[in-house]
């Protein structure tokens, strides 16, 4: 629909285009999640033969795209969209991710489908690093992975099962009773739970009283708790006179 839109092959690829079909897309989108797990220099190294590259040539890559792939590839990627191009494009400010959002939400429903979630889990910010540039990407220098797009996610023992992505505005719901952002996703975060009474381990960073008054008491009735430390906040954070002041 894309292309079509975009009168592919007249104003665009004058006669040398022709539409994808579904056996075509699905090998594109291998390639994408082949590149992401064994990267190139260029994605295009890998329609070469390993006899000819043996390093990022990939041979069943090369059998399977054939001749002319590298321009087939840059077609493809000028066209593909996850969403609906027929759509009007809504504000950056209230959907920066509009591009992806099919994707995000397609994968948030199958990763919440695929595990079931035990008793006790943790929730943190996860970090999505990259080195191009973007409006969104955030400094981070204290985590392995580097600058990128943050998150808040719930897991459970490496696997990841909801999250909430840093750069889209917080859940009016929680914002308008006066929680933060960070701990209005969090409650967000807990809502998607399935199941009730769960325990959730959190970084001191995200602690308040006032927010373990608002997990408790909410939809799913989550506790939570932060990390003992003998000298900075932890257990005697939640018992100081400015926090017992702010959860009553």
């Amino acid at each position: 629909m894309k292309a079509f839109l975009a009168q592919a092959g007249h104003n665009i690829y004058l006669g040398d285009f022709k539409p994808f079909n579904t056996t075509e897309t699905k090998r594109f989108l291998g390639l994408l999640l082949l590149h992401g797990l064994s990267p190139s220099p260029r994605i295009s190294y890998k329609f070469r033969n390993q006899e000819k590259d043996p390093v990022n040539g990939n041979d069943l890559v090369s059998e399977a795209f054939g001749a002319n792939a590298e321009k087939r590839y840059k077609m493809w990627k000028t066209f593909f969209a996850v969403q609906d191009p027929r759509k009007e494009t809504p504000s950056t400010k209230t959907h920066p991710n509009f591009k992806v959002d099919p994707f995000l939400h397609h994968i948030m429903k199958v990763s919440m489908d695929a595990w079931d979630m035990g008793e006790v889990l943790s929730c943190d910010e996860q970090d999505i690093g990259f080195t191009g540039r973007h409006q969104d990407k955030q400094r981070v220098n204290y985590k392995d992975e580097g600058d990128g797009f943050l998150t808040d996610s719930l897991c459970q023992d490496g696997y990841t099962y909801s999250f909430y992505f840093r750069n889209m505005p917080a859940p009016k719901k929680y914002v308008d009773q006066g929680y933060s952002p960070t701990h209005a996703r969090v409650l967000f975060l807990f809502d998607s739970l399935k199941e009730k009474n769960h325990i959730v381990g959190l970084d001191n960073l995200f602690m308040s009283a006032k927010l373990a008054y608002g997990a408790y008491t909410g939809k799913n009735q989550v506790k939570i708790h932060g990390v003992v430390r003998k000298t900075q906040p932890g257990c005697s954070y939640l018992c100081s006179p400015r926090v017992q002041k702010e959860s009553q």
